[in-house]
């Protein structure tokens, strides 16, 4: 079977990835009652009729690429090439053999990687892996909402929850003590952790990621997490109090100072505490699949109002 996927990362020249031979295909663009999209592409060709072989592809594309277009179109009821219109030749094909510019964002992997070697380490993964990067796409709320003044649903809270639960399973939880505390009511016996989670969560990022610095930060965001967002959301069906708060003109820097204190009252805040969850939940999955050690600094995150009239 045979079939046309939009891409952020095209491959410059035809690669064959176990079943699958992918090439550059054209620049298209696909025209909307609200917009018109630009998008590369790609042609993929695929040696059987299992559907599961291309799924199990496409997650990886986009673990790999961070390259959700793929994944939206490839799922989305669009997935038909008669929707696309050729508009000239790809504007950013990438060289397969070798993608160390392309894995993480304004950053260089220090040696070289292969495509294809990543690829044949995924799909050797196990179950509970590939499970975890499946729910790393999971994502909820209506994103047809263009005006955030009239956003209602603000869905924010669960998928930052999703993102956690990714964390936690790749940190792991801490060990029981091997001595039993006795419980004075019930008269049972029961185990206890060595550590609070809080510590174990420290240490376990620490013992991942060796830049102290790096680790210090991952922590505090992840512990802001846990703390005022997991334990609420889980044991109390929490949802966002966030609003959408109109800002002047011009462009605002949400680093991590502003953001912990407006996330809870300011959705731009929010959206910003789920875009660092994002990226810390990917470099451990990175890591932790396909054994790749960057663990790229925070970035501070920037929001930019165009008009400050309300649509």
């Amino acid at each position: 079977m045979k079939f046309i996927l939009l891409t952020q990362n095209a491959p410059k020249e035809e690669t064959q990835i176990g079943e699958l031979k992918i090439s550059p295909n054209k620049r298209v663009k696909i025209i909307t009652e609200s917009m018109t999209m630009y998008w590369d592409s790609m042609n993929v060709e695929v040696s059987v009729t299992d559907w599961s072989v291309v799924n199990e592809w496409v997650t990886f594309h986009n673990i790999i690429f961070n390259d959700s277009i793929s994944l939206e179109w490839y799922e989305s009821e669009n997935f038909n090439s008669d929707k696309l219109i050729s508009d000239g030749e790809c504007v950013d094909l990438v060289d397969y053999s070798d993608i160390s510019k392309k894995v993480y964002f304004l950053e260089v992997y220090p040696s070289v990687i292969r495509y294809e070697d990543l690829y044949n380490k995924y799909i050797g993964q196990s179950k509970e892996n590939k499970a975890l990067v499946k729910n790393y796409f999971n994502s909820f709320g209506d994103k047809r909402v263009v005006f955030t003044e009239r956003k209602i649903r603000d869905d924010n809270f669960l998928r930052i929850l999703v993102l956690f639960s990714i964390i936690e399973s790749i940190i792991g939880d801490s060990p029981y003590c091997p001595k039993k505390i006795s419980c004075c009511v019930h008269g049972k016996i029961y185990p206890h952790k060595t550590m609070s989670s809080k510590d174990w969560i420290k240490s376990r990022l620490s013992e991942i990621i060796k830049n102290k610095e790096k680790a210090d930060a991952y922590s505090v965001v992840v512990l802001e997490v846990r703390e005022k967002i997991r334990h609420k959301t889980v044991h109390k069906g929490a949802i966002s109090e966030a609003q959408h708060i109109p800002q002047a003109e011009g462009e605002i820097t949400w680093d991590w100072v502003k953001t912990t204190e407006e996330w809870s009252t300011n959705s731009t805040a929010l959206e910003n505490l789920q875009i660092q969850m994002n990226d810390i939940a990917r470099s451990l999955l990175l890591n932790r699949i396909f054994d790749l050690t960057m663990f790229p600094a925070l970035r501070p995150l920037h929001s930019v109002r165009i008009s400050s009239k309300v649509g």
